[in-house]
């Protein structure tokens, strides 16, 4: 789902992530409500799920800017604070998959052409379509992403047999106070420590 956020007001920066969110969240909710989108073959995932705020280019090297938004909560339009979600670092591959096909549909993208896609840090991801075809009978594009990116650091993950919560545990996100708490873990049983 893309909007345009200059309409809103907004402009596309780092410091207005929280306003991002907002937006992108409110406006993700009311189309699900007046004008659900339902995958041909996932019927259960009904959307749009994530939203595209366009925006003015930070400068010549890109065709459009964007900040993707995701959730981190379904927004229930009585209580604010479940308003929250983080906007994508990148252009984000999927927006960008769909931005081209939204282009190509209205006759503004050529197969083939390339488009430079600005993200919210000024970062650019350049697809291409590859292909036309038709899914369940409509027509559809297939993309092609490239972009740039850096090792940032190496990880090795281990499960404890005695981990408090071996399958996730959630705090709260960046942008929002939403998200539960889990509370404390429970109480180490009493005895001698395993050998």
């Amino acid at each position: 789902m893309n909007a345009d956020a200059t309409a809103q007001g907004l402009s596309l920066t780092v410091a207005n992530g929280r306003e991002l969110v907002r937006v992108g969240e409110m406006v993700k909710a009311a189309t699900r409500e007046q004008a659900p989108q339902i995958h041909p073959d996932h019927p259960w995932l009904i959307g749009p799920t994530i939203a595209l705020l366009s925006g003015a280019l930070s400068g010549p090297h890109a065709d459009l800017r964007n900040a993707v938004v995701g959730s981190t909560e379904g927004l229930d339009w009585r209580r604010p604070d479940t308003c929250t979600g983080a906007p994508d670092r990148f252009p984000c591959g999927t927006g960008t998959s769909a931005e081209m096909a939204c282009l190509h549909a209205r006759g503004e993208l050529a197969s083939g052409q390339d488009f430079c896609h600005e993200g919210v840090l000024q970062t650019v991801f350049t697809g291409w379509l590859m292909a036309e075809t038709k899914v369940h009978g409509s027509s559809a594009v297939g993309p092609r992403i490239s972009g740039r990116a850096w090792v940032t650091g190496h990880a090795r993950w281990v499960l404890d047999p005695d981990a408090h919560f071996p399958e996730e545990y959630k705090v709260g996100d960046i942008w929002g106070s939403g998200a539960s708490n889990p509370g404390p873990p429970a109480p180490a049983p009493r005895g001698r420590a395993p050998e």
